[in-house]
């Protein structure tokens, strides 16, 4: 009783002070997203999705899987190696793609109407920036400075909030948006990286190769499980530009967006104190599977409401925020529920895998959802040209993925499968029962014509 207490009555704790900075920030983005998809249109959104998706893919291996080494060094001296290590690393790796990007953008992205070089310059300082703040993010969760983290959102989503504003007002409607964003990103940089070691790059090879020798399983299993989990994530949106078109896309990215609020505002955060806590349990030589359930439990309740409001009213309110044009995406927030459920879970709980020594289940997971997605969304173009049938196959198999890389890794914590299946069920079970009585009265009511 004392452990469950204390344990997750410190961690929430510090879920509270990042979730704070976390929902000021995402209120701003949320007044914004509105005023976005009039003033620069769907088609901009989409373009966005597809350079994020491309920068997120590269960012998966630019760290070479080191990125959350920093947490289980010993000393903070080795974690200050392997931080300019990874820099190094990503500076060149961004810069390499970003040339690759400008001499083949025919070949990639030929259907963008936007100038090749702010593509390939845009798509590079997306990949270096995004690394470094999920660099210093892990350097400061390590550190448990925990109120420098509270104030990222809250400046990177003000200064891209603000500045797209003002660009889209004064007519710079082509690029306004991308600049904004990046610039959001440097800012939040600048932000962190007071707290941490001096210096960005590291010119002493030793240094790399202690670290590659070190943590030699995370470049043979976390790295080739980041690709695997960040393709798994991306690919919808590359397959939805190939077979449905930007503006689609541009739909889908809006409801992925309104999806993403509360795995942002709350999971994020739980999943960044888990993961340090966890990892301090590790470290004492402490069973970490009992805490996990408690925290997977934990996540059920906290993602319980908002899931079941978008589950149920997701159409009604795309439209109140967006207008009546954006009701595709009303309709795949709707279908991407169940999805987002149990991303929700997924990130509470992140680093688990790595805590554990894992890192396989991880590689094996990801590579399985790939196949999965890749083909439901196929299936959903090809045979029904439907783009919510896609969703619905790229739903299911994330789900029974999910499911069944939990069970194992309960397993091998020895802790009961049925414990973790049992109230899993209960909660879905309870999703959709409100659910049902919710769209009921708003069909009886005559405010929706379906379910």
């Amino acid at each position: 009783m004392n452990f469950k207490k204390i344990s997750i009555s410190s961690s929430m704790k510090n879920v509270g002070k990042i979730s704070f900075g976390t929902i000021l920030g995402q209120l701003i983005s949320i007044i914004s997203l509105p005023i976005f998809t009039r003033l620069y249109g769907v088609e901009v959104i989409g373009y966005f999705a597809l350079f994020n998706a491309t920068a997120i893919i590269v960012k998966s291996f630019s760290d070479l899987g080191l990125t959350n080494a920093i947490m289980i060094e010993e000393s903070e001296e080795s974690a200050g190696k392997t931080y300019k290590v990874v820099s190094t690393v990503s500076l060149i790796i961004s810069s390499i793609v970003g040339v690759c990007v400008y001499t083949f953008s025919e070949v990639f992205f030929g259907t963008v109407d936007i100038n090749n070089i702010f593509v390939a310059v845009t798509i590079t300082i997306l990949i270096f920036t995004s690394q470094q703040i999920q660099l210093c993010y892990t350097w400061l969760n390590r550190r448990k400075q925990y109120d420098v983290l509270m104030k990222n959102p809250i400046i990177n989503n003000t200064i891209a909030s603000v500045l797209g504003l003002i660009l889209g007002l004064i007519g710079f409607l082509e690029y306004g948006y991308y600049i904004s964003i990046m610039v959001g990103q440097i800012f939040t940089i600048v932000h962190m990286k007071r707290f941490l070691p001096k210096g960005f790059f590291c010119f002493d090879t030793r240094h790399y190769l202690q670290s590659f020798k070190k943590h030699k399983n995370f470049l043979t299993y976390q790295m080739p499980s980041n690709i695997f989990l960040q393709i798994k994530g991306q690919l919808p949106i590359l397959l939805i530009s190939i077979f449905f078109g930007s503006k689609i896309l541009g739909y889908y990215s809006v409801s992925m967006r309104v999806l993403g609020m509360p795995i942002t505002l709350l999971a994020n955060s739980l999943g960044k104190v888990f993961f340090q806590r966890v990892s301090e349990l590790n470290r004492k030589g402490e069973q970490v599977g009992e805490f996990t359930l408690l925290s997977l439990e934990k996540a059920m309740k906290i993602s319980f409401i908002p899931i079941v409001m978008m589950l149920s009213l997701g159409d009604l309110v795309t439209a109140l925020l967006f207008g009546e044009d954006y009701i595709v995406s009303g309709n795949i927030l709707r279908v991407m529920t169940l999805y987002g459920f149990f991303l929700f879970l997924s990130m509470s709980v992140n680093g688990v895998a790595i805590v554990i020594d894992k890192q396989k289940y991880l590689l094996v997971s990801g590579f399985f959802q790939i196949l999965g997605i890749s083909s439901g969304v196929w299936l959903g173009a090809k045979i029904f040209n439907d783009i919510y049938f896609s969703l619905l196959g790229l739903s299911m198999t994330f789900i029974i993925i999910q499911i069944v890389y939990f069970c194992a890794i309960f397993k091998v914590s020895n802790i009961k499968i049925k414990r973790y299946l049992l109230p899993l069920l209960k909660a879905i079970l309870v999703i959709f029962v409100i659910y049902f009585v919710i769209r009921s009265v708003l069909l009886f009511l005559g405010i929706v014509d379906t379910y």
